[in-house]
């Protein structure tokens, strides 16, 4: 039987519904690395969850804050099991008037930053590992 402690990394985890998935897999007995931009709150987060998480700025259109981050978890809390590619953005912006620079945001955090995670940590998962990709109809 297998008594390593699970490993999970979940982006967008500094509030909503990144934050609830946070402690509901540290509450399940996953060690969790909460990942965002949002770095206060992150921190808050895991100060308030205790040793079971821990916090990392991640930029999830950067692939080398990916690798940080994934390294991370494989060193200081056990293979990485579970992915949540959570993080997320919205700009309501008008079709007319939004510019092609804030559409291209959305695209790379909504879009590139879920496949760049999925790229980065495929390889560095074992088999029977999981990645949930969680998605918006906004």
């Amino acid at each position: 039987m297998n008594t390593a402690p699970r490993a999970a990394l979940v982006t967008g985890g500094s509030r909503g519904i990144g934050a609830a998935t946070v402690r509901a897999l540290a509450a399940a007995g996953y060690r969790v690395l909460a990942a965002d931009i949002l770095d206060d709150e992150g921190a808050a987060l895991a100060e308030a969850c205790g040793p079971k998480v821990g916090f990392q700025h991640l930029d999830v259109t950067s692939e080398a804050d990916w690798l940080a981050a994934i390294d991370r978890v494989n060193s200081e809390f056990g293979a990485l099991e579970a992915l949540v590619n959570n993080a997320g953005i919205l700009d309501l912006g008008d079709l007319t008037t939004e510019s092609r620079s804030t559409f291209q945001l959305v695209l790379d955090v909504n879009l590139v930053g879920a496949w760049l995670g999925m790229h980065c940590a495929a390889s560095r998962m074992h088999p029977g590992s999981v990645i949930v990709n969680v998605s918006s109809t906004a």
